[in-house]
């Protein structure tokens, strides 16, 4: 998939500085892979995803008005061919978090800052797990 077509992103992330920073890593990887919508909160990224298609979503843990729970549970309820792939971003992830997580089939997660490589590494592997 890497080499066939732009790789459509959705980024879902409150915080401007957070988002222009993750931005800014996928850019400096390659500009020409990614094509990136971002969304400012987990409201207006389930409305781009009723929109379009997407590849790969990274969204925050516990974002504003819809958290990555509910992005995940909407997902579920979509008839796609192949669900995109979700990586979960947050500032702390406790045990609770990491259990709701796993119920919810996720098992995709970063905590911030993140640091560049790992990001795109973590964004490359799902993105091939495909």
């Amino acid at each position: 998939m890497l080499a066939k077509t732009k790789i459509k992103l959705l980024l879902i992330e409150k915080d401007i500085e957070s988002r222009t920073q993750m931005i800014k890593h996928l850019h400096e990887f390659n500009n020409e892979v990614f094509r990136i919508v971002e969304a400012s909160d987990g409201l207006e990224g389930i409305q781009k995803l009723k929109n379009e298609e997407f590849h790969l979503i990274i969204t925050e843990l516990k974002s504003d008005k819809k958290s990555a729970v509910d992005i995940c549970a909407y997902l579920k309820t979509l008839d796609l061919k192949a669900i995109p792939q979700v990586l979960i971003t947050s500032q702390e992830i406790s045990p609770d978090d990491v259990n709701m997580l796993r119920e919810i089939g996720q098992k995709n997660f970063m905590i911030k800052p993140i640091q560049k490589e790992v990001f795109v590494k973590k964004a490359l592997e799902l993105l091939r797990s495909k």
